[in-house]
């Protein structure tokens, strides 16, 4: 069986490990071929080759309304010859559903961004949601609150074959504990508006975390601004932006912190959390979509139920830092939910069952 993997930005972050690590497991645990198909020159690509399976360029990235996204999707089909296309994410699924060509795909959420939109372009969101799940054989959802937010929009198909799927990190990738620096405080994620690492900076500024240090590891639009936020604050002494870092560095960045910080607007289920707990890194998390099906409050990690509650977030980051025993107490509970709920076997598992089934209706029914 050969799958046509495909991620539309291929930048390094937990969508792309996601897909890397499915394509990895794929092949150990199934012999099943994967294609990966990302941006020209991505991170996905290159570690799609270093891995050892096929890769290929596919750009979606100039409109989502490009014209020539069809036909570039036909052609790479025709090239690739895949029994089946896994799109990962709204702007691959929106491709693969405007091509409506051989053979069918599945279609993995990965998080749905319209809700936080202004009204026009959740409206413009929620119909294309909508036009890819009509178009797709299945849908994936990487967890329950996501596939309860499509259904009060109706956009969940109700099919047998339209399931919940999480994200499976491979725990044994992971790199070690420490050194750890009892001041260090981690953000572990693309600089965005969604994720929301300002508050982690302005709560750095409060009286109360002096001495403290804060590490943001990634890049993205919002840096140039958070350099300048940093400087008018005059944290430049005690925040560091890492910039964009290939997987493996980005984890052994936040092996060293004393706890990490994850203060989004929406998430689904956040790789970078359940990368953390895996390492043995204790969590403040704001209460948002999916990270409650990570994070148990006071067992797993804590949990802030305002995304943009400076004091509370602060007040949590406190706790930890200065109660040893809390801070064990949640990496224990963090290991367990991982290992439970999130081990990378059991979703690659799921996938290739999926795979087959939808493969051998295809055949049967001639679709």
């Amino acid at each position: 069986m050969r799958i046509l993997q495909i991620v539309a930005d291929g930048r390094p972050g937990g969508g792309t490990s996601v897909v890397l690590d499915l394509c990895r497991g794929l092949r150990e645990r199934h012999g099943i071929e994967s294609v990966l198909a990302s941006a020209p020159n991505s991170y996905a690509l290159a570690a799609a080759a270093e891995a050892g399976f096929p890769a290929g360029p596919l750009d979606l990235w100039h409109s989502r309304l490009d014209l020539g996204v069809p036909a570039r999707m036909r052609r790479l089909i025709a090239d690739v010859r895949p029994d089946l296309v896994h799109a990962h994410g709204g702007r691959a699924g929106l491709a693969m559903a405007r091509a409506a060509c051989s053979p069918p795909f599945l279609y993995t959420v990965h998080g749905y961004h319209f809700p936080g939109k202004g009204w026009p372009g959740r409206l413009g969101g929620a119909l294309a949601e909508r036009f890819i799940g009509s178009r797709a054989a299945a849908v994936i959802w990487p967890s329950a609150a996501d596939r309860a937010l499509a259904k009060r929009w109706r956009l969940d198909p109700g099919r047998a074959w339209d399931e919940v799927i999480r994200n499976g990190i491979d725990t044994a990738a992971v790199p070690p504990r420490g050194p750890v620096d009892p001041d260090l405080i981690a953000v572990l994620g693309r600089l965005s508006p969604e994720k929301n690492p300002g508050l982690a900076v302005e709560m750095l500024a409060m009286p109360e975390m002096a001495g403290r240090r804060l590490v943001l590891i990634g890049g993205g639009p919002l840096e140039g601004a958070l350099r300048a936020r940093i400087a008018k604050l005059g944290l430049a002494e005690r925040v560091r932006i890492t910039g964009v870092l290939p997987r493996d560095q980005a984890l052994a960045e936040a092996a060293r912190a004393a706890v990490l910080v994850l203060p989004s607007f929406w998430e689904a289920i956040p790789v970078a959390v359940a990368e953390a707990m895996a390492i043995g890194v204790p969590v403040v998390a704001s209460a948002v979509r999916g990270v409650p099906e990570l994070v148990e409050d006071e067992v797993s990690g804590l949990l802030c139920a305002d995304p943009a509650d400076r004091a509370g977030f602060a007040r949590h980051v406190r706790r930890i830092l200065e109660d040893p025993r809390l801070a064990q107490r949640l990496v224990a509970g963090g290991h367990e939910a991982v290992e439970r709920v999130y081990r990378l076997d059991h979703t690659v598992d799921a996938h290739a069952r999926h795979y087959r089934q939808i493969c051998n209706h295809a055949t049967r029914f001639g679709l």
